[in-house]
C-alpha cells in the first residue's frame, strides 16, 4: 500500500503551491499551526489558511482524516530551513 501511496503523492503535489506543500509537510510531522507559524515567520491564521486550502485540494476533511491516509506516510519530509 505504501508503494501505491508514493506513486500518488507527486500527482497531489502538483496541485499545491510551494507554501502549501511546505505547510502540509510540517503538519505531517505533527506540528501545530502556532509552531509552524513560528518556524516560517508567518501568522497562525496564515498557516491555517494555507493548511485548509491544501487539505481541500488533497480531499481531506480535516487533519485527522488526512494524517491517517496512506498518502500521508508517503509525504516527503519538510525542507530544512537555514538556521533551523
Amino acid at each position: 500500500m505504501a508503494d501505491r501511496a508514493r506513486a500518488v503523492v507527486p500527482d497531489l503535489l502538483d496541485g499545491l503551491t510551494e507554501r502549501e506543500r511546505e505547510i502540509v509537510a510540517l503538519v505531517a510531522t505533527g506540528m501545530s499551526n502556532a509552531e509552524i507559524a513560528e518556524r516560517l515567520t508567518l501568522s497562525p491564521l496564515t498557516v491555517k489558511t494555507h493548511a485548509n486550502h491544501a487539505m481541500t485540494k488533497l480531499g481531506a476533511r480535516d487533519r485527522a482524516s488526512w494524517s491517517s491516509s496512506p498518502t500521508r506516510r508517503a509525504w516527503p519530509p519538510p525542507p530544512r530551513r537555514l538556521g533551523a
